[in-house]
């Protein structure tokens, strides 16, 4: 679906056929955002989504992590924000930010005594 490749520099696709969309850094074109990806409204073009993240609406806005990872909503950065960390192992626990990093935190630690 691609009908105008870059130069022999940049072989990538530079316009799609019909209403596809190209994929950044790719010479394939798309209907719809394969998975992974997200049309950037901007550029109109696919743009890959954040680490460890199956789909997204945006690069910060993550809707379905990949296996092994938990949804993160980021309301202390933007309320729409949403990443995708290393699930928690431990039962009963969730996600803490503290000093800067996430750490996976047993909820009974934080009822009050």
């Amino acid at each position: 679906t691609c009908s105008q490749m870059g130069n022999k520099y940049n072989n990538y696709c530079l316009t799609c056929q019909d209403k596809a969309r190209p994929l950044e850094g790719t010479q394939n074109c798309y209907y719809t955002a394969p998975n992974g990806y997200y049309l950037d409204v901007n550029t109109l073009s696919y743009k890959p989504c954040s680490e460890n993240c199956h789909s997204c609406s945006s690069y910060s806005t993550c809707l379905m992590c990949k296996n092994g990872y938990s949804l993160l909503s980021m309301y202390t950065l933007n309320e729409n924000d949403a990443i995708c960390v290393r699930a928690c192992e431990l039962e009963a626990s969730r996600w803490n930010f503290i000093d800067g990093e996430f750490h996976c935190i047993q909820n009974q630690d934080f009822l009050p005594y």
